[in-house]
């Protein structure tokens, strides 16, 4: 029983390393399901691949061998994903800002949460992009800012507004000055997952993710936070600051996806642009009577 979650964590990231390769033809299996437009074949490619496994098995030293292997790499990119939630506790903790160790744990965990309905929402939109497509196929502006951007933060305010909703029910008292600050919480619990999933289809890619993508959720997530609250009383306002996490988010991925020296570059300063922002928007909320 205690090996599931690690089952299920390697099963997303085969998944996601054999949708990589799906778009960018590397295996016979990818190319195949990228021709015929069975990204079904992936998801059950990947499902023989874990159960193929031989885990936990007492006669099978090298295949326990094997999973041992596995899991503690799964924990080392966690562990190198955690960094920036890890500093920002401490950040929270030493400003002595008014937000408890279980608000800061709930917010970690609802945006971790947020990760599987953006992911189930990425493959529906890859399965049935047929019903969107313009001119026979996907733009790269309908990919970066839809299926990705606009999917990842719609799922991450979903959970949000659930977590917002628990907590005014159990404690009846209001988010108020703690909305984006939990939603920069959220992000970076979203981040953690995204970053390991990414760092085992690329392990060298996982501590510059750490140190990119995470601040980004956090931004963007302290901006969906903002959003849900003001949505209720201010609808427009909400709509507008939903729609520029979107928008920060896609810009930072358009950006990656641009050849050149100068696009990466531009995508850190977005980075730290918006970093900046979401922190000094914190810690005026917090400071505020």
């Amino acid at each position: 029983m205690r090996d599931k979650p690690f089952r299920l964590l390697l099963l997303v990231c085969l998944m996601h390393k054999a949708d990589i390769g799906a778009a960018n033809g590397r295996t016979a299996a990818a190319r195949y399901a990228r021709d015929k437009g069975k990204h079904r074949l992936l998801y059950h490619f990947s499902v023989r691949q874990v159960r193929a496994l031989p885990f936990g098995s007492p006669y099978n030293k090298t295949g326990q061998y094997a999973y041992n292997v596995i899991v503690g790499v799964l924990l080392i990119l966690i562990f190198i994903s955690s960094i920036p939630a890890i500093a920002a506790f401490i950040w929270f903790r030493l400003a002595r800002y008014p937000f408890s160790t279980l608000r800061f744990s709930a917010a970690l965990l609802a945006g971790a949460a947020s990760f599987f309905p953006a992911l189930l929402l990425q493959n529906f939109f890859r399965a049935g992009s047929g019903i969107f497509r313009l001119s026979g196929k996907w733009g790269l502006f309908a990919e970066i800012f839809i299926r990705i951007a606009l999917t990842e933060e719609l799922s991450r305010f979903l959970i949000l507004l659930i977590l917002f909703a628990v907590i005014l029910r159990a404690a009846g008292k209001s988010i108020g000055k703690t909305a984006n600050a939990t939603g920069f919480v959220a992000g970076l619990g979203f981040a953690i997952l995204e970053s390991a999933v990414y760092g085992a289809s690329s392990p060298g890619n996982a501590l510059l993710r750490a140190f990119t993508a995470a601040p980004l959720h956090g931004a963007c997530g302290s901006r969906v936070g903002d959003s849900v609250v003001l949505l209720r009383e201010h609808p427009a306002r909400g709509i507008l600051r939903f729609l520029s996490a979107v928008a920060v988010h896609g810009v930072y991925n358009f950006m990656l996806n641009i050849p050149g020296r100068f696009p990466p570059i531009a995508a850190v300063l977005i980075v730290i642009s918006a970093l900046v922002s979401a922190i000094q928007v914190i810690r005026n909320e917090m400071k505020a009577p």
